[in-house]
Formats: structure tokens, sequence, C-alpha cells
């Protein structure tokens, strides 16, 4: 489906009537289209058409912004599960924009053909949005791609092609990178506080084990409690055994392989200043070739070792502020915000 097909489609059926006149119609400031579309992955064959995907940015309404439900429902995302379209409350894509959460900052970062509507309003977040590039992309994008990197690993693991050791050895590097990024969050020499180490296991099914050594005092609850959380919930992707179709999982490994790249691509073009390429127009081909099984799995991990050290060094060197500037953020938000009082009193 072309992209002329593809804006007809949302033009014209039914389905994408809560778009047009629902409930959000009146608040919407920016659509665009997501997925493979925007990042020039898609595919379409007669056997197969790449799914239409749609992001999107709503205001609060007045009596959201004037009331208590500024707090609440103000705060939220809306997802209409039959168009694959996620909508994001003003409140909830600025605070995923200021940790420089890839999915938000690569909806404004698509070509101009693939935007479906942008309002005053929107442009002015997609013209600001160097407020929000910062060197927590180095942590946020590399965090979403070991996502990726996990879920092919684990994958791979229900195939036995791997050893206990092997998969153990995975399992450390996404924890130690987990407690790298919990370093930026909470900003605290973790990595020296919460040493982990592959050693022999005296386990009977187990040659090497994860132990850990913890040396923390006087250390927030909640925060560790979030640390937590987020070590057990890797570990229990690894425990995981998928049990699908084997020509399915073919499929969905491939495509876990691609978009853990292209995030790492994407990624490193922030750090090192060239701002946000959603459409890999250069890397096409090399993407699909990932998606449709030519390079074997030591391959992709080779790549993606080398472009995690590529980037690491991208962040070491990248002359992007630590954090987002929040007076300029809180600036940006009222003037949005005054729009809406504006209009709806006009």
């Amino acid at each position: 489906m072309n992209l002329k097909d593809v804006k007809k489609e949302i033009k014209c059926d039914s389905k994408y009537d809560f778009l047009r006149n629902g409930e959000y119609s009146d608040k919407l400031i920016f659509l665009t289209l997501a997925g493979s579309y925007s990042y020039g992955t898609n595919i379409d064959t007669k056997e197969h058409l790449s799914d239409i995907d749609l992001r999107g940015v709503y205001t609060p309404s007045l009596d959201e912004l004037l009331s208590m439900r500024s707090n609440s429902d103000s705060d939220e995302v809306y997802v209409d599960e039959e168009t694959d379209t996620v909508l994001y409350s003003l409140p909830k894509i600025i605070k995923l924009l200021t940790k420089c959460n890839p999915s938000v900052i690569e909806m404004f970062g698509t070509k101009d053909e693939h935007i479906i509507y942008c309002s005053e309003m929107g442009k002015l977040i997609r013209d600001n949005i160097d407020l929000f590039l910062t060197k927590r992309a180095y942590y946020s994008f590399c965090g979403y791609a070991n996502a990726q990197l996990r879920r092919l690993q684990n994958g791979l693991s229900t195939k036995d092609t791997y050893s206990q050791e092997e998969k153990e050895r995975y399992i450390l590097d996404c924890l130690r990178f987990k407690i790298e990024c919990f370093e930026d969050e909470f900003n605290d020499d973790l990595v020296n506080k919460i040493q982990l180490n592959l050693l022999d296991s005296s386990k009977k099914d187990m040659s090497k084990e994860i132990f850990m050594n913890i040396n923390l005092e006087n250390y927030p609850l909640r925060d560790f409690d979030k640390i937590y959380s987020e070590i057990k919930n890797i570990m229990k992707d690894f425990d995981k055994l998928n049990h699908r179709n084997r020509k399915k999982d073919e499929l969905h490994l491939n495509k876990h392989s691609m978009h853990l790249i292209r995030l790492l691509l994407t990624g490193k073009d922030i750090l090192d200043g060239k701002g946000i390429n959603t459409f890999r127009e250069a890397d096409r081909e090399f993407l699909l070739d990932i998606r449709n099984g030519k390079y074997s799995y030591d391959e992709i991990f080779n790549i993606v070792d080398k472009l995690n050290k590529d980037i690491k060094k991208s962040f070491e060197n990248s002359k992007l502020p630590d954090r987002p500037d929040l007076e300029k953020v809180n600036e940006l938000i009222k003037k949005i915000n005054m729009n809406t009082v504006l209009k709806s009193i006009a």
C-alpha cells in the first residue's frame, strides 16, 4: 500500500471516525504515521501488507486543566486496538519526552509526508523537540534495544542452541546495563554498589551462575524496590519458554533483530547531534535483509556488539546536555495550555 492509499484509508474508513468526530477530535494537536511506514521498513506485496500504525498527542480540556482531573484523567494514553492508534495526553507525552523515550521521540522525527495532522500547538512541540534531546538517549534507546535483544536471546534459548553458561551471560549483560540506566535515573554510583559476577555454580543443572554483592547504606526503600522489580522482570523474561510455531517464531525473532539494530542506529544519531531520523532511508535495505533472515544470529550479535560500542563512544563524546532544561520545558507547556484556555473562551 503506497502512502497515498494509506492516507486515503485513514481519511475514508469509518473505523477512524473517532479521530474525526470522537472524544479526542477537538483536542488532537498532532497525528503521525508510526511503525514500519515511519521507519521505511514497510513491506507491500501480494502476500503481505504492513499494518498502519498511528501515534498522536491531544491536549487536556479546559475542565481538566482547571480541576482536580488535571492530575488524573488528563495524564493518560488512549489506545484504539482496531486501528493500532495510540494517543498521548500532553502531560503524558511531556513526561516521556523528558526521559527521551524512543517511542514518543520518534513521533517527532517522522517525515513531513507521514504527518496526518499537525496543529499550531503540535508544530510548537515539533519545532522545540531539541529541548528533549539529551544524553538520556543512550540509556533509553540502548535500554529498549537491549529489551529486544533479550527477547531475541530468550527466543533462541528455546531452541537449545546456546549453553546454560551462554544464556546466563546474556542475562548478566542485560542486568549490568539496567543498573547503568538506574545510575542516570537516581544519580548514584550503583555499578560499584551493586556488583554482579558470573561464577561457578554448585547447582546440578548449572555450570555458571550470577552472584551479586550489594553495598547499600541508608538507601531509599522505594528506589531499591524499583531496582529489584526491574531485575526481577529481566530474570522472569529469560525464564519464560515460548512454545510458538517454529516458522512464526523465526519471523518474530528476525523482526526483533531488525528493531533492536534500528533503535541503536537512531539513538546514535541523536547522541551525535544529527537529530531524530525516524525514517531510515539509508539503512532500509540493510534492515529489511535482517528482517528477511539474510543474516545469521551470530552475525546479528556481532553487529549489535559493534553498535553498542559505537553508541557508547557517541555518548561519551556527545555535546548534548545530561538532562532537559525543565524551565524551558515548562514554558513550552504553558504556551500550549494557554492556547487551550484562549481557544475555549473565544
